[in-house]
């Protein structure tokens, strides 16, 4: 649920591309959950390449990828 609504606040520019994100425990205070779940999050979005994470542990959006409504594809901007 976590995961989904980061992914729609960048995909739609709530968010902007490079946009320094909270920290997991930041993040985590301010929905009361547990560490662990956006912990979870975060590396899921990491994965799906939403967002990238730095030496320094900061984590920042990242919209590699844009849906084309059209025909289900992807397209990559990199």
């Amino acid at each position: 649920q976590i995961t989904a609504q980061i992914k729609r606040m960048i995909l739609s520019g709530e968010v902007e591309d490079g946009a320094a994100l909270p920290s997991m425990r930041l993040l985590a205070k301010e929905l009361r959950i547990s560490v662990i779940t956006t912990k979870r999050a975060y590396t899921d979005l990491e994965r799906d390449g939403f967002i990238i994470r730095y030496v320094d542990e900061d984590l920042r959006s990242h919209k590699k990828y844009y849906p084309c409504h059209d025909n289900n594809t992807s397209i990559d901007y990199h």
